[in-house]
């Protein structure tokens, strides 16, 4: 029998040294798999942009047909007249390099834009109206040399009989045309077809004439419509920027949406923007400064409206309302702060500083934006800073400033910012009437990509959207007015400002914070893989126990540490963690609890709330269950945890004072010590 069971054992080895020598010649003998392409776009801008190609460790592109440059980035910016190719790089033994990408070129041009009552039009596209006018520089020329003196008129833009651009003639709006421009033939038509480029020339017979557009906008008027008025109001939307200043893994750069938005009012004029909330906490160089260097950015970059969310609570409110305090010294927001449902507790009274609604005009139009909070967001606020503040259903309120704007302020666009997302109450917005109608809902909160519609108390249909975080998206929507600025129609495009640069105005506020910046960037040490959330959570409940040195008041050791689940808002990637890192893991400014608590309610705590709490125990307890029910344990937990006005936490609330001690030890700062160490 031992015999037939040792045959048995060698006839198997043998069969898996088969199978592993067979493997290591296909593995030896395997093909590399040649990478895709990468398809190359050029926007308005010139930024050139491609997608990420699966399984590439990188790219490399050349610009002009010169050098190779390698990058890990997907885009890079191009100047006129340039063209690039791209190529995806592989690791050299599973996949090998892609071919070179088809050549793309750059040519900078102005487009030029016209506005009918609906819509915003490029030449060679379509409008309702066979003649516009606008006003431009003609520089007229002979056959032989330039004159050296511009004339300022009219010139008359003609459309075939589909409304499509084919020509321009020099005159006047009112039909009259000039005797004598400098040797210009009267009536000389300049046929134009495609996009007219910025210095377009256009020759007709033994003339040639020089057309050079007004920058950045051209201000068109319709022959039919004297009253001269805006079709279309154009906003930009961000949401829960938490702390982006600076690129990161998961954020994007403040920097970025400025070119973004620059490049958007080249092309297209005015923006109303609007910062939908929590935006300065989450990354060490904003929290470290209690957000004044978003605040800054925010003001170079002309925000119109800034709505508070629930994290602008999270060092106090004061905090933010020192930016409205008049005192240069610790810096001044250009910019409205909104939340007209924050009332002191038990009144009806705001904050002077915090503002209802604010008041934009867009050339003749008088846009209204009222900014709320959700209602019940308190509860994601620790208990000490939001104790004296309530926050009331906005929708009321929402009604009553609709009214006040449309009727005593002359608005006629009215638009809903709310840090939050909520169906039912967008549903209830949408179903206002008459003079509280509004024109569409920014929202945000929940971190989500949404471009929704909802149908209007009069059957026309308003946006409702939101972005990502950390300014991974930004959204655009284009309101479409009738003659009577009734809002008949819109569009909306949501952008990854991941595509565009850092502008220079926002590099230089980084440059006044790049000693604070190094200190972010500060190693910890390395990790050769990705940190989860589960993990960070027992670090963090690990490093209250082992880290909490003895307080008068607590003697001995720490015996369970806790934490909630939600106060940790990152993962960490392989590679050098930082203490910017972790930063954007626990942004809030925790202190350490020490409570005193029988092993009985300990058990309860848990069993009420395992799903949303991480607790670590020390080295003598197994586990919740061999807590013995009368014994007396030392518990280490966060306070916002102690502090939570949710019921399961009562036990807390019932506590003598005798019973526990507020440190002044910030949770953050020990898993520092405890990560530097651990790494």
């Amino acid at each position: 029998m031992k015999r037939k069971i040792i045959k048995s054992i060698i006839f198997i080895n043998l069969i898996l040294v088969f199978i592993f020598c067979l493997s290591s010649c296909n593995l030896k003998n395997k093909k590399p798999i040649k990478l895709e392409s990468p398809v190359v776009s050029v926007s308005n801008s010139g930024v050139a942009s491609w997608k990420q190609v699966s399984n590439a460790i990188g790219y490399v592109y050349k610009i002009n047909n010169g050098n190779e440059i390698s990058t890990t980035e997907l885009f890079v910016q191009l100047a006129d007249s340039d063209s690039i190719i791209v190529k995806a790089v592989g690791n050299g033994i599973d996949y090998i390099d892609s071919n070179y990408s088809n050549s793309i070129s750059y040519k900078y041009s102005i487009g030029l834009q016209i506005q009918d009552e609906y819509n915003a039009l490029k030449a060679g596209t379509t409008t309702n109206h066979t003649e516009w006018f606008f006003t431009g520089k003609i520089l007229d020329m002979t056959a032989t040399k330039f004159n050296d003196k511009y004339q300022t008129y009219n010139v008359r833009l003609i459309l075939d009989v589909d409304g499509v651009l084919i020509g321009i003639y020099d005159g006047q709006v009112n039909g009259s045309y000039p005797t004598d421009i400098s040797g210009l033939k009267v009536g000389i038509e300049l046929t134009v077809k495609g996009i007219i480029q910025e210095n377009y020339t256009v020759n007709s017979g033994e003339y040639t004439a020089l057309i050079e557009f007004a920058k950045p906008n051209i201000s068109w008027t319709n022959n039919n419509d004297n009253d001269n008025h805006s079709n279309t109001v154009n906003f930009f939307m961000i949401n829960d920027t938490h702390g982006a200043f600076l690129d990161s893994s998961s954020s994007v750069s403040i920097g970025r949406v400025d070119t973004l938005i620059n490049e958007l009012e080249s092309s297209n004029g005015q923006y109303i923007k609007i910062q939908n909330g929590d935006a300065f906490q989450g990354s060490y160089v904003a929290g470290v400064n209690y957000g004044l260097p978003l605040v800054e950015a925010l003001n170079v970059m002309d925000f119109d409206a800034f709505v508070l969310g629930n994290h602008e609570f999270d060092w106090g409110i004061d905090k933010i309302a020192a930016y409205k305090d008049g005192d240069e010294s610790n810096g001044e927001a250009n910019f409205p702060f909104l939340g007209a449902n924050i009332y002191y507790k038990g009144t009806t009274t705001r904050p002077d500083w915090i503002e209802p609604y604010t008041i934009v005009n867009y050339g003749d139009v008088k846009v209204g934006i009222i900014g709320v909070i959700g209602e019940y967001q308190e509860s994601s606020i620790l208990t000490r800073y939001i104790s004296d503040y309530e926050f009331v259903n906005p929708l009321n309120l929402i009604k009553q400033y609709a009214k006040e704007l449309r009727i005593s302020q002359g608005c006629e666009v009215v638009v809903v910012a709310t840090h939050e997302y909520d169906q039912t109450l967008n549903k209830n917005i949408a179903s206002l009437s008459g003079d509280a109608i509004i024109d569409s809902i920014f929202c945000a909160h929940t971190h989500e990509l949404i471009n929704e519609s909802l149908k209007r108390s009069d059957g026309v249909k308003i946006p409702v959207v939101q972005n990502y975080h950390k300014n991974n998206k930004g959204t655009e929507i284009v309101l479409k007015l009738d003659d009577d600025y009734n809002m008949i129609d819109y569009d909306v495009h949501q952008y990854s400002p991941a595509n565009y640069k850092i502008s220079d105005e926002i590099n230089m506020i980084i440059g006044k914070y790049e000693d604070i910046i190094d200190e972010a960037n500060m190693s910890l040490g390395k990790t050769s893989s990705y940190i989860s959330k589960s993990l960070l959570g027992e670090y963090a409940t690990d490093a209250m126990i082992d880290y909490i040195y003895n307080e008068a008041e607590f003697d001995g050791e720490i015996d369970v540490a806790i934490m909630n689940t939600g106060g940790i808002r990152a993962t960490i990637d392989s590679g050098e963690i930082t203490k910017s890192d972790i930063y954007e893991v626990f942004p809030f400014n925790n202190v350490v609890i020490l409570v005193n608590l029988d092993g009985a309610s300990l058990k309860k705590i848990y069993n009420e709330n395992s799903k949303y709490i991480y607790v670590d125990f020390s080295d003598s307890i197994s586990s919740i269950y061999s807590l013995d029910d009368d014994a007396i344990y030392q518990l280490a937990v966060i306070d916002y945890v102690f502090e939570s006005t949710y019921s399961s936490y009562d036990i807390f609330d019932k506590l003598d004072p005798s019973e526990y001690v507020e440190t002044n030890i910030i949770m953050r700062d020990i898993l520092i010590e405890y990560m530097d160490a651990l790494y």
